[in-house]
């Protein structure tokens, strides 16, 4: 096993470093965006450099790349590469970049934003500037995001540690408060305009968020006339749709989306065999399983534009997932006869014990958004919002245990319901001014009023026993200025 892992390990210990530099002046080029392939084409990832001008891939697999630097003001560059078990490190001491010229007499500039922007207090991933061709979901623009790892699972860490404050267009959603994993994957790729990846959070955060904060960014583009979508995939194990629906005219717009994620049933068995010298005693475990899974979401987004300077975006938002999960358990527990240290051969039941359970698990997430903006002629930064927002996520978990015993104990049935309803209301209200000194002054205010309530029962059908109501009310208040 561990000559196994080795060998998978120096696959994929490849590096690519190096530093870029102006090709007539050799100054050092800061937050230059390099993206690498792969020798057919196929884009790996991206990065920018330093403000050394420093950057570096690591763990790659053993193959041809190419990387392309973009800069501005500068041309393209290209470089190949080749990494093979005799050259696993590659170390560029200087990567030349040589400026654009251009000669005529006149020349009108459209400048899109770069993949990459490193900025004072976060790093921006632009991804609709970026080739995303076969992107699934949010999870799959995070993991193209610089300072995120995401897993197989769809948990995404930012330099190492998961404690991550998510938002949705600067705002708190109540889709996060669960599984992080779940609710981006309800996030349809070509939905995302950009990441933000805060590393040094200010106040205006709540002060929430140990490592960071990753700001996912929403297209919110004014369309004109009808449009739709459909869009379908089948696996072996994720089977997705999805529907677009986009309507606009003049100052008005609306769209709705719909997508579902679901899974085949899956089976499975587990047998589990334990000795215990203590007492003698030997327990075997015979189980067959069978569990599958859907998930659903929603969106529905409108805007209306009062006049060129004032605004009003309202959406509604859903998400759901239902689980269900069977077992059926055979548990024998034996006792043997030690005589100098060998088993005899005699040997006796003391007990048996067949276990049906039927799980069932549902959780529904809703959400609703209203935001007023108003901008200013004298400067396109300088804006005032009013935001509402009202989240809520329900759960419904149903279990039943049935149990059969030979040794004379009556069979019982033990039935147990745990229900959940939170909501929380959200008032806001930023002020954002900037200066002409390239300084923004930032003012705000906020107010949540947050709700739980959490009932659990159980009862035991034999004998019958009704276990009391646990209830549980929770209520929070939160005012910030």
């Amino acid at each position: 096993m561990e000559w196994s892992g080795g060998k998978n390990a120096s696959l994929h210990n490849g590096k690519i470093s190096g530093k870029l530099v102006d090709e007539e002046s050799g100054s050092e080029l800061a937050f230059a965006n390099i993206r690498l392939f792969r020798k057919n084409g196929i884009l790996m990832e991206g990065t920018i450099t330093d403000e050394k001008g420093v950057f570096q891939f690591n763990k790659l697999g053993l193959a041809d790349y190419y990387f392309l630097v973009n800069y501005i003001g500068y041309e393209e560059a290209r470089v190949d590469v080749s990494l093979n078990k005799n050259k696993t490190f590659v170390y560029l001491k200087k990567v030349k970049v040589a400026p654009s010229t251009i000669s005529i007499n006149e020349v009108s500039v459209n400048e899109d934003r770069p993949v990459y922007e490193s900025k004072m207090e976060k790093i921006v991933y632009n991804a609709e500037n970026d080739l995303n061709e076969g992107l699934d979901d949010a999870t799959d623009v995070l993991r193209k995001t610089p300072l995120l790892s995401v897993d197989l699972e769809g948990n995404v860490n930012l330099r190492g540690s998961s404690n991550i404050k998510f938002l949705v267009n600067g705002k708190e959603s109540t889709f996060f408060s669960g599984s992080a994993a779940d609710a981006l994957q309800m996030i349809p790729a070509e939905q995302v305009k950009s990441v933000e990846v805060i590393t040094s959070p200010t106040a205006k955060y709540d002060g929430e968020g140990g490592a960071g904060i990753i700001n996912i960014i929403t297209q919110q583009k004014q369309i004109s006339g009808f449009k739709s979508t459909i869009n379908g995939s089948i696996g072996t194990r994720v089977n997705k749709q999805s529907l677009d629906l986009n309507y606009g005219k003049g100052k008005f717009g609306i769209s709705v989306r719909g997508r579902v994620r679901y899974g085949w049933p899956l089976s499975g068995e587990q047998t589990y065999h334990r000795f215990s010298f203590n007492d003698s005693t030997t327990l075997t475990k015979n189980a067959q399983t069978k569990g599958q899974w859907i998930g659903f979401g929603g969106t529905s987004e409108m805007y209306y534009d009062i006049n060129p300077y004032n605004s009003i975006v309202t959406s509604f938002q859903i998400k759901g997932r239902q689980q269900t999960n069977q077992e059926w358990a055979d548990d024998y527990l034996y006792s043997y006869i030690l005589s100098q240290n060998f088993i005899d051969e005699m040997a006796y039941q003391i007990n048996d014990t067949i276990r049906y359970t039927d799980s069932k698990n549902l959780s529904f997430g809703y959400e609703w958004t209203t935001d007023y903006v108003r901008q200013f002629s004298d400067h396109e930064d300088r804006e005032l919002r009013l935001a509402f927002q009202l989240g809520g996520d329900v759960s419904d978990q149903d279990n039943y245990v049935y149990q059969e015993f030979n040794n004379g104990i009556p069979n019982d049935t033990i039935i147990n319901k745990n229900d959940g309803n939170p909501i929380t209301y959200t008032y806001q209200i930023d002020y954002t001014h900037p200066f002409k000194d390239k300084h923004t002054l930032e003012l705000g205010t906020k107010y949540v009023n947050r709700n739980l309530l959490n009932n659990y029962n159980t009862q035991n059908t034999n004998p019958v026993i009704f276990q009391p109501l646990e209830q549980f009310d929770y209520t929070q208040n939160i005012a910030a200025i």
